[in-house]
């Protein structure tokens, strides 16, 4: 055996390129370092972020107990007032006496004095119908009822009652209601009122504390426009109605904080509870506070704004200090490894050159030595196969041997009794024949019944020991015709026959060939128990012709070489498609004539196709399953093939190839 030339392969730049340990390993690396940095800046910020959220909340928090804690001092200061009101005898009278202007000489210095002291912006008297009897605030303005919910819940109760509420003027007010006694009953009430911008003064000197802005907010759906800027004209203030979509601002101060920042601040419906705002470079983040009046009715909310600008910028500094010292160590380190992975590498080159060519040289020994286990293996295998084929034949030739035996045996004995009883059937039939019809219908069922056990013994007899053919030439014409005369054809059969004239004759045995064409034309009527066609057909096919259709058969075939049938056969394999099966006979050398039995029944289902020429299986509900087993062995003796094709609901198709007679042309 020659050897090839040994060639060695060595990696071009390309590929050492391409498998660089650098690369392999320092591009990973620093993908892990960025990220790594990039973890570590996101994390960074969302903790800061959640920090700073953090502290907004929890002045947030701080905001709201100074403003329960402010609402809760103002009241009891201003419900001392009530009392000492309350207290005065004169003004009791007056207000019994519904004395406008004696009550509005006896209060307005009080409520001057209260105005500049406690912030009191409202001084309202009314009877016990809760009509207005004096405004101190606004005297021009009296006589309407007062439907505000402290006064009805001090109504209700008897009780002093304080709240929050907007009042006709749209403005967001603390009022206390305290009912006026005089021993007998309730001879009216006294109201006093201070302006929620009150609470936002007092958190604007509070700033430094709680390092916000605050400015407050009222929903344009709770006033009316010309309401509103009254009670801001009274208060001393500049109407703004438009400046806002949807609220109004009675903040003052609000000129500290930019515009475009006061308007987010006023959109708190269509924003996040917390919102961040950028603006000319500073940082701010903007939440809401809910008003909620003394009806539970949110009528506004107090926007809270928290400049985070310094912390943001303490955070860029120290984040892009952080990241500037791990890219720098990063990149220290990327280049230590690129120094040490270089020399590895180059050793591991080296190292590699080497093991290449060793492996060459190996692979051409195991090149020589898988060929020869190639060779050996082919030829176990072969042997093994042989054996295998063999030693089925003889076991297959010895059981066909010991049932040809029994066939032989069991027909010899039952063909004379059955003889006897024909014989006596025919006498009955003859002494009988003005019976009624009941007793000649019942012994032409045992006629019927003999003829079938005569034809089963038959097969067993030609089963157990084919005749030698007694050949002679015999066209297609005769052996079909006489087969037809012999087989009864129900009238729901309709029978065609297409025989092409002239067509070459066979040599075959006659009366075998016509006890193989009589099995198949008598199978197909029986395959048709509700009618159908039977067509017979016979045609010339060249011996070139025969091997087409032979090497067609076998490139569909239903199972490997070793997939033979393991029950009583003779020498036939099984090929074709799930529909077609044939039996092969080695005289087949020369031109043929093909003679078709095909029906238009149920078929033949694909798993009984491999066992169709098995020795006694049947799918009828008479019979012992050796008649097809019969005809191919008569076919075969006579140097002919039995070839079947079948589609399951269109038919069957049974093929007899016979050798056309030598000679004739």
């Amino acid at each position: 055996m020659s050897r090839a030339p040994r060639k060695l392969h060595f990696l071009d730049a390309r590929d050492m390129k391409k498998n660089s340990l650098k690369i392999r390993i320092l591009v990973p690396l620093a993908f892990a370092l960025f990220f790594l940095l990039g973890a570590f800046s996101l994390i960074s910020y969302r903790a800061q972020q959640k920090e700073l959220s953090r502290e907004l909340a929890e002045k947030v928090r701080m905001i709201e107990n100074l403003y329960h804690e402010h609402e809760e001092h103002e009241t009891q200061k201003l419900g001392i007032a009530l009392e000492a009101v309350t207290m005065n005898h004169e003004l009791t009278a007056a207000l019994k006496a519904r004395d406008r202007n004696r009550i509005y000489k006896m209060t307005a210095p009080f409520f001057d004095w209260l105005r500049s002291n406690y912030n009191v912006t409202h001084f309202y008297f009314s009877d016990p119908d809760r009509v207005n009897i004096l405004r101190v605030h606004q005297p021009g303005r009296h006589g309407d009822r007062t439907d505000r919910l402290t006064m009805l819940e001090a109504q209700r109760t008897g009780r002093q009652t304080h709240g929050a509420e907007l009042g006709p003027l749209g403005t967001y007010t603390l009022r206390v209601v305290k009912p006026w006694r005089d021993g007998k009953g309730v001879v009216g009430y006294v109201e006093l009122g201070q302006e929620v911008g009150n609470f936002i003064a007092h958190l604007k000197r509070m700033k430094k504390i709680i390092d916000c802005n605050t400015h407050l907010f009222i929903h344009k759906d709770f006033i009316q426009r010309e309401e509103w800027e009254a009670g801001i004209r009274m208060l001393g203030g500049t109407e703004k109605w438009g400046h806002f979509a949807d609220t109004v601002s009675i903040d003052e101060r609000s000129g500290q904080v930019p515009e475009a920042v006061l308007k987010v601040m006023a959109q708190k419906h269509t924003l996040h509870p917390m919102t961040d705002v950028t603006y000319d470079g500073r940082h701010y983040r903007v939440t809401f506070i809910p008003l909620i009046d003394a009806g539970k009715r949110e009528v506004g909310y107090f926007s809270i704004l928290y400049d985070m600008t310094d912390r943001v910028s303490a955070f860029r500094s120290s984040l892009m200090s952080v990241g500037i010292t791990y890219l720098l160590v990063g990149g220290a380190l990327v280049a230590v490894f690129y120094t040490i992975i270089g020399r590895i590498e180059k050793e591991l080159t080296l190292s590699r050159e080497k093991l290449l060519e060793e492996k060459e040289a190996l692979r051409e020994s195991e090149g020589i030595i898988s060929t020869l286990n190639t060779e050996l293996e082919s030829t176990v295998e072969k042997r093994t196969r042989e054996l295998l084929e063999a030693q089925e034949e003889l076991v297959r030739k010895e059981k066909l041997s010991i049932l040809g035996q029994l066939s032989g045996s069991v027909g010899h004995e039952l063909r004379n009794p059955l003889g006897i009883m024909n014989n006596a059937v025919y006498f009955l039939q003859t002494v009988l024949a003005d019976a009624d019809q009941t007793t000649k219908e019942y012994l032409e069922i045992i006629k019927h019944e003999i003829d079938n056990s005569q034809r089963i013994i038959t097969d067993l007899l030609d089963f157990a020991r084919t005749r030698t053919p007694q050949a002679k030439a015999v066209s297609a014409h005769e052996l079909v015709n006489d087969c037809v005369g012999r087989c009864a054809i129900p009238e729901n059969v309709e029978l065609r026959t297409d025989l092409p004239d002239p067509l070459l004759a066979v040599r075959v045995d006659p009366l075998q060939m016509g006890q193989v064409l009589q099995n198949l034309v008598t199978n197909g009527v029986q395959a048709m128990p509700d009618g159908g066609a039977l067509r017979i057909a016979a045609r010339r096919v060249l011996s070139s012709e025969f091997g087409v259709l032979s090497s067609n058969l076998k490139s569909e075939t239903l199972g490997t070489e070793s997939e033979k049938d393991a029950a009583l056969t003779s020498e036939f394999k099984c090929l074709g498609s799930n529909s077609e099966l044939k039996t092969q006979n080695s005289k087949l050398d020369g031109d043929f004539i093909e003679i078709s039995v095909a029906d238009t029944g149920e078929g033949i289902a694909p798993e009984n196709m491999k066992k169709l020429f098995q020795p006694l299986f049947t799918t009828k509900a008479k019979g012992i399953g050796l008649g097809l087993v019969v005809c191919r062995n008569l076919v075969e003796a006579n140097g002919g093939s039995l070839e079947v094709a079948s589609r399951l609901g269109e038919g069957t198709t049974f093929a007899v190839l016979l050798p056309a007679e030598r000679g004739e042309s």
